[in-house]
């Protein structure tokens, strides 16, 4: 059955094949599939894919290519799940008939850590929200920002119009004005 071809087909690679980042080639193969197939036996996902791709073809299972992301780290700071580049996984497909197509994924598993440390959680927030609410956002929505901080630093209720000059701060106004300006200068 394609079932049992599949089953065959994963588990002699994860038998026969190791997981490595590390690529050596032999230069005398043209093919870096046919050298991972039978000459260095050590790749990467999109080696495992392909081969797992090529070999169920040949079999008679139609197969499709995919690429992605596996799984994330979870931030306690933003309760969300961060997705990096380090992420990013090939697996393929395998159409097995009235299931549709499967999910196939070759590749040895390798154990990887699931939670950031609680620096990396905290640089992670301030990258968000510096994507969020400085690159990614238009003038209108970075004044609606600097407005709810003018707000938590007290400048809240004042008029700051092109022809209004800015008067009666507080001497705590005055000093975070001039900070925040010496950080943008710096």
């Amino acid at each position: 059955t394609h079932m049992a071809k599949v089953q065959a087909v994963v588990g002699w690679l994860r038998r026969t094949h190791s997981y490595t980042t590390n690529l050596k080639r032999d230069e005398r193969i043209a093919d870096p599939l046919e050298d991972f197939l039978f000459a260095e036996k050590d790749g990467h996902c999109e080696y495992f894919a392909s081969a797992a791709a090529i070999l169920l073809r040949a079999g008679g299972v139609p197969t499709r290519y995919v690429n992605g992301f596996l799984g994330g780290e979870w931030n306690d700071l933003r309760q969300a799940i961060t997705v990096r580049e380090n992420r990013a996984h090939s697996w393929i497909e395998a159409y097995l008939g009235s299931e549709g197509w499967v999910r196939v994924d070759a590749t040895p598993s390798l154990s990887r850590t699931s939670r950031m440390g609680k620096l990396r959680q905290m640089v992670d927030a301030a990258e968000l929200f510096w994507g969020r609410w400085v690159v990614e956002y238009n003038a209108s929505q970075q004044i609606l920002l600097a407005h709810r901080l003018g707000q938590k630093l007290g400048f809240s209720g004042r008029s700051f119009g092109r022809d209004r000059h800015l008067t009666g701060l507080t001497r705590r106004q005055a000093l975070v004005f001039a900070g925040m300006v010496v950080m943008a200068i710096v």
